[in-house]
């Protein structure tokens, strides 16, 4: 009886996976750094200045970005992600940055760490970022307002990924434009310009969906799932 009830859950999910909404984020584009090709293991950092009229405003989203993100606003780290997701249904993550905006000027940050190709790296391959949110009715998305700056304190290229090691990180702080995430004006971000193969991402993207595997969690807690009853 509890082998068939976990069969059930997991079948469940399986279905609820496959007839998932696709999260569509339009008009939002997948950008990245103006360049002819990208190594393994770059940081690119992204900055959108943003001015608000008023404070306690309702700021919430999705984001995604290939390999690895972490998200800034004025300067506070908020989040990091993706999550970990089926490579079939890659999932983009739910964001909500209300409690860090302020009236005035504000600016959202992104870093962006893409893997590059290979054993261990993410399963799109293809460097970019895509992110939308809505502030009191007003879309924020990645287009070509947005700066970016190629982060020479990693060396790119430096060093190769495979399935046993992961990033080998080697940081020049002499090279790093520290205040890029804050309000303060800079004039090291370049202007960008959008990469026409990721106006559209490869996969479909849904909502990141956690209830139904905590579900399958809590079901197998409760009934004490032994692992000889799975031989």
């Amino acid at each position: 009886m509890k082998k068939l009830l976990f069969v059930f859950f997991l079948l469940f999910n399986i279905a609820f996976r496959l007839n998932a909404a696709d999260l569509d984020l339009s008009p939002a584009k997948w950008i990245w750094y103006p360049s002819g090709r990208t190594l393994q293991n770059t940081f690119i950092l992204f900055r959108k200045e943003i001015y608000l009229d008023k404070d306690n405003v309702n700021a919430k989203g999705w984001i995604i970005a290939d390999s690895r993100y972490q998200l800034f606003v004025n300067g506070q780290r908020i989040q990091w992600g993706p999550a970990p997701s089926d490579p079939r249904w890659q999932e983009a993550d739910p964001v909500d940055i209300s409690h860090y905006l302020n009236p005035g000027k504000n600016v959202i940050a992104c870093q962006v760490l893409f893997y590059g190709a290979g054993d261990g790296t993410s399963p799109l391959g293809i460097p970019g970022f895509l992110m939308k949110i809505d502030i009191d009715g007003k879309e924020i998305i990645t287009d070509k307002s947005w700066k970016t700056f190629l982060a020479r304190s990693w060396n790119p290229g430096q060093y190769k990924r495979w399935y046993l090691r992961s990033l080998q990180e080697s940081f020049d702080a002499r090279l790093f434009p520290y205040g890029w995430d804050t309000p303060a004006s800079l004039k090291t971000m370049n202007g960008l310009q959008l990469q026409n193969f990721r106006d559209q991402p490869i996969n479909r993207l849904h909502p990141m969906e956690i209830r139904i595997t905590c579900l399958i969690s809590q079901e197998i807690q409760s009934h004490s799932f032994g692992i000889d009853q799975f031989h």
